[in-house]
């Protein structure tokens, strides 16, 4: 149930410095690039006749061609004669030549009722304008575009309301500009399943931190979530998504239940880095640096591991175990088990041969020194997140894994805290972990 607007509105203003500094440091403009083309062949046609069509965005290669100064270059190499009467070319047909009429150069030969063959290559210059390049790096319309923008409900702090406003620029106002339009960082609230759109097609989309985008055409640069769970940006950034876009944030978008979260105030109206502690993103910090300087023991197993793992944003169960799974694929399955095997050797001790990356870690800890209570809790944290992927994950989960869900709920409150909780339990063994390997 939505919070009324009048105590909302105390507590969801965000107070700015008197010298305010730019807005946004973390955000850069999403940089255009070449969508993979498409190869398709060409089966089951008439006569055992075979082909190939290449296809690609015709304006990214338009943009790639004006930036670098490159026009299209086609060639072509045609034959034609009639079946069952033809028995060569001969000599006595006269070429026609194409001379550079219409950005076509090369030849034809026309042998009267039998056949004809054309060699030769086109120029076009399929370029777009570098303005046009420019606006839409700074996701402006060009002057012959019209753009649809949505309407949200959002809170206009500037004059102390909630409402649907439009996120059409031109009915936005920055700190600078004397006006009653609302600000553009007048920000907007949803419910977070918004963001499952994002997770369930990663080959599609890059969910980063804090941003989301669309491989080589939109980016919405920053969002983030309030203590009730809602994720919340600004009517500027929501204008720069295509319309369509717009219309999946529209279809989620309610009133706020709660202020914007304290590291959006700080980072993005204070121009200051967050400080707070943020679990997953300390535990993925530290794992990023193990696979930087290649220890030996533990590797990052896929080029996506890290960015594929993220807080679940729901209540949705599903979400919650897909979370655990990517987290167990990331941290578990990146230990070296036979880096660890022979350590454990080498420091005096003999490891089963059945055991795995987590037990042998264990081993290597009390090779170390470590009491084996002491070793044991330390990686018990990863044992947990290893179980739940098998129970949560499982073909025949059932009643466990029904009771975990109910069990957490209970203790954490959300599927989210209770991430929090396993990353930090992760984040603070693996510093430990770390710290004895270097010895």
């Amino acid at each position: 149930m939505a919070i009324p607007a009048s105590a909302l509105l105390q507590t969801v203003t965000p107070k700015l410095p008197s010298k305010r500094p730019p807005l946004f440091p973390h955000s850069i403009p999403y940089p255009l690039s070449l969508r993979k083309s498409q190869i398709i062949d060409l089966e089951g046609l008439p006569n055992n006749a075979t082909g190939t069509i290449i296809t690609m965005n015709k304006m990214l290669l338009g943009e790639y061609a004006s930036v670098c100064g490159f026009v299209l270059m086609r060639m072509f190499d045609i034959t034609r004669y009639k079946s069952g009467s033809f028995s060569g070319w001969g000599d006595r047909n006269k070429p026609i030549i194409f001379d550079g009429g219409n950005g076509i150069w090369g030849s034809l030969v026309v042998a009267n009722s039998y056949g004809s063959y054309s060699r030769g290559f086109q120029t076009h210059d399929i370029g777009v304008p570098k303005e046009k390049i420019i606006n839409g790096m700074w996701y402006r319309p060009s002057p012959e575009e019209t753009k649809q923008y949505a309407a949200f409900i959002a809170h206009d702090w500037k004059n102390n309301r909630i409402a649907e406003i439009s996120c059409d620029p031109s009915c936005l106002a920055n700190y600078f500009t004397k006006s009653d339009l609302p600000f553009e960082v007048t920000p907007a609230f949803f419910r977070p399943e918004v963001l499952l759109k994002y997770k369930s097609d990663r080959e599609k989309y890059q969910l980063e931190y804090r941003a989301v985008g669309f491989r080589g055409a939109w980016h919405l640069k920053t969002f983030d979530i309030n203590d009730a769970g809602q994720v919340h940006t600004y009517l500027i950034y929501l204008s720069h998504l295509p319309y369509e876009e717009q219309l999946h944030w529209k279809q989620y978008n309610e009133k706020p239940k709660a202020p914007l979260s304290e590291r959006a105030i700080t980072t993005d109206f204070h121009g200051q880095f967050y400080e707070g502690y943020d679990p997953l993103l300390s535990l993925k910090h530290k794992l990023e640096n193990l696979n930087r300087l290649n220890v030996g023991w533990w590797t990052q197993r896929s080029q996506d591991a890290l960015s594929k793992v993220h807080y679940p944003f729901t209540t949705s169960r599903d979400e919650w175990a897909e979370e655990i799974l990517n987290l167990d694929q990331l941290v578990v399955e990146g230990l070296e088990e036979k880096w660890l095997r022979n350590k454990a050797k080498e420091l005096g001790r003999n490891p089963d041969i059945k055991l795995r990356g987590l037990k042998l870690t264990e081993e290597c800890l009390v090779g170390f020194g470590f009491e084996e209570e002491h070793a044991h809790q330390l990686i018990s944290p990863f044992h947990e997140i290893h179980n739940l992927r098998s129970i949560l994950k499982g073909h025949a989960s059932g009643d466990d894994a029904e009771n975990i869900k109910r069990q957490s709920l209970k203790q954490f409150g959300s599927f989210r805290q209770h991430f929090e909780h396993l990353c930090a339990e992760c984040d603070d063994s693996i510093e430990t972990i770390i710290e004895a390997f270097k010895e």
